[in-house]
């Protein structure tokens, strides 16, 4: 249970846990009898996947963590955050979001690396990297002399 504190002669401790005493029970001159560590918070799972797994630098990747779980706390509570390689040794990091999809495009060739953090209240977090192949664009460029021109305007090139 995230966020669990006791008070121990005035202070208060985080992480622990006191249960009272019965009436005919000495713990009352020893406070330490009752205390009992929080049960453990166990990291989330980070899980992605990426569609399409290979575009063009006109793609838009969807990046869908949907899949990530947390034993301790309920999935609504988790937290997404994605870092994005632009080029080579140059990577960009998105804010922490409760949504678990996303969406980057690369404008660059080559393979890019997805990297996905998922936190939870307690702070831990799962991490896990995907690759995708982006290829050079798809779209056709028409020739200069195809495009349409406003024939008002003059030929600078005379």
């Amino acid at each position: 249970m995230p966020g669990l504190s006791a008070r121990i002669g005035g202070m208060i401790v985080p992480g622990l846990l006191m249960v009272g005493c019965g009436l005919l029970s000495a713990c009352e001159n020893n406070p330490a009898k009752n205390i009992y560590s929080a049960p453990p918070n166990d990291p989330p799972t980070a899980d992605f996947q990426v569609l399409p797994a290979t575009g063009t630098t006109d793609t838009w990747f969807i990046v869908d963590a949907s899949a990530s779980t947390d034993p301790d706390d309920p999935d609504e509570y988790l937290r997404f955050q994605w870092s994005w390689d632009y080029e080579p040794g140059q990577y960009g990091w998105g804010n922490p979001a409760p949504s678990p999809i996303d969406s980057h495009q690369y404008l660059i060739e080559g393979v890019h690396a997805i990297r996905l953090w998922v936190m939870d209240p307690g702070g831990n977090t799962g991490v896990c990297d995907r690759l995708v192949q982006v290829s050079g664009s798809s779209r056709r460029i028409e020739p200069a002399e195809t495009v349409n021109r406003d024939p008002t305007c003059r030929d600078h090139d005379r």
